[in-house]
């Protein structure tokens, strides 16, 4: 009961926003038909209707979610409307083509979560791996300093040329995937042959993250955090590995157009972090993975951190 009662406490900008999204996704659908209502005699019978009451407490809140976003997302909109074209951003050609004011505003909603909230949640994950794996800590401060005197030395893009950044972050996204769910495709109307399996047209396919990247078959130790399968591929302990089905911005026409910028600002803030400050994991977010549900993103907790800048 405690254990439920701290779960509803975390009132995360970050819940806010995804239940926002769900409950948009589904405009124009009533969730509440009169038959579910014609059922409630039944659970409050079988002594769940405080779970009932919870659960619906939950969706009311998100819809003044649902109107938050949009306000936001819809100011944005007028706003680069209102500096026309010529500029060169991601929005300009948008603004050119003379799409709809309702158009413009349903990809601005989509591109300020699917901007921010993946990189958040690929930092706040590497950040609570490393310091749950103190030795992983060390080694990558260790590098960052053998390579830069200062940290105003560390540009944008001057890690690119040191593994060890790009390992861990790798091996984080790997271990706690931004989208641990799928991302479903539809089966073209030719009909499609997967892993020996004929699907009919219209069959709608997907493959989830998390299993793909805790599947022994594809990783050695694949419950163990570990760079050094990103670092040294091919070499030593997991050698065996296929690094080749690790794809967390996707593959094909519809992966992920930020990839490169994602991993530039992580590599950036991540160096930066570890060469100023040692990170400790608090006492009471020491289970802060294992607390966490996944309904198409993470439900994350707040991560409680201790923070020593280094000498």
């Amino acid at each position: 009961m405690e254990d439920l009662q701290r779960r509803q406490g975390h009132k995360t900008a970050y819940k806010r926003r995804i239940q926002g999204l769900a409950i948009a996704s589904f405009q124009g659908f009533d969730p509440f038909p009169p038959t579910v209502f014609a059922k409630f005699q039944a659970i409050k019978r079988l002594g769940l209707l405080s779970t009932a009451q919870f659960l619906l407490k939950r969706f009311t809140s998100g819809l003044e979610s649902v109107e938050t976003h949009r306000r936001l997302s819809a100011e944005k909109t007028r706003e680069r409307i209102a500096l026309g074209s010529g500029r060169d951003d991601f929005l300009d050609g948008l603004v050119k083509s003379g799409l709809s004011f309702d158009y413009m505003h349903g990809l601005a909603a989509l591109v300020i979560v699917a901007g921010s909230e993946t990189t958040a949640t690929s930092l706040t994950g590497s950040m609570f791996l490393l310091a749950t794996h103190p030795h992983v800590q060390t080694k990558l401060a260790d590098e960052l300093r053998a390579h830069f005197k200062d940290e105003s030395e560390i540009p944008l893009d001057s890690t690119n040329n040191l593994p060890y950044p790009l390992a861990v972050i790798n091996e984080s996204m790997r271990y706690y995937p931004v989208v641990p769910t799928s991302q479903p495709r539809v089966v073209p109307t030719e009909g499609a042959r997967v892993a020996g399996h004929a699907l009919p047209p219209g069959t709608v396919v997907g493959l989830y993250h998390w299993a793909v990247y805790r599947d022994a078959k594809l990783f050695d130790d694949p419950d163990v955090f570990d760079p050094e399968r990103f670092a040294q591929p091919g070499v030593g302990k997991y050698k065996h590995d296929q690094l080749d089905s690790f794809n967390p911005f996707l593959l094909g026409p519809r992966n992920c157009l930020g990839q490169r910028l994602a991993l530039a600002e992580m590599r950036y803030v991540l160096t930066r972090l570890i060469w100023r400050y040692e990170f400790t994991v608090a006492k009471e977010s020491r289970n802060w993975v294992e607390e966490q549900y996944s309904y198409l993103l993470w439900e994350k907790p707040d991560l409680m951190m201790r923070m020593t800048p280094r000498d």
